[in-house]
């Protein structure tokens, strides 16, 4: 399961945002652990 959705979720300004989302879909697929990839959502909905 993809953990994209999730944090689209937790952190729902992204969903707004569709090439936020399709960056952190880029990160998510090159294997970056979910901490990061959770960190990186802060940031961008920051």
């Amino acid at each position: 399961m993809s953990s994209t959705p999730m944090l689209m979720a937790k952190w729902p300004v992204l969903g707004r945002h569709e090439h936020a989302a399709a960056w952190l879909q880029v990160w998510e697929d090159r294997g970056r652990a979910p901490r990061t990839l959770d960190v990186y959502a802060r940031g961008l909905a920051e």
